[in-house]
């Protein structure tokens, strides 16, 4: 009543080809996905790289900001120096032309009185009696 079944561990080349090509898309798809994440870790890696050298270029640019305000400010100061100075150049001027002004109204007037006293004198020196 019972058969008894014998079980083969013997693989038959059709058997073996069948897990082949089984296998060897699973491995294939594996070693795909390992070579594809060292990848993406060393494109990882440099990109971390750079982002240090980014650092020092942002040092540097830093330092190059901080000279130009410090170039900035000092011209401001001679700026406001200059402004000074001329702002004192100006008023001198004024003053001087203020003082020219009086002293040419006094020439005048020194002048215009000398005038008049040789007129006073010419008439004191003058013979009322000559027939000139």
């Amino acid at each position: 009543m019972a058969e008894n079944k014998t079980f083969s561990l013997t693989l038959s080349p059709q058997m073996i080809l069948g897990l082949i090509l089984t296998a060897l898309p699973i491995i294939g798809g594996g070693a795909y996905l390992a070579i594809t994440r060292y990848n993406e870790a060393v494109s990882a890696i440099e990109e971390v790289k750079g982002i240090g050298d980014m650092k020092s270029q942002i040092t540097t640019l830093e330092l190059q900001v901080k000279t130009q305000q410090d170039r900035i400010a000092a011209l401001q100061d001679a700026s406001i120096r200059m402004q000074e100075k001329s702002s004192d150049a100006l008023a001198s001027s004024r003053e001087a032309q203020a003082l020219a002004k009086g002293n040419t109204l006094e020439i005048n007037s020194a002048i215009t009185s000398m005038q008049e006293q040789m007129k006073a004198l010419r008439k004191a020196t003058t013979n009322p009696l000559s027939n000139n």
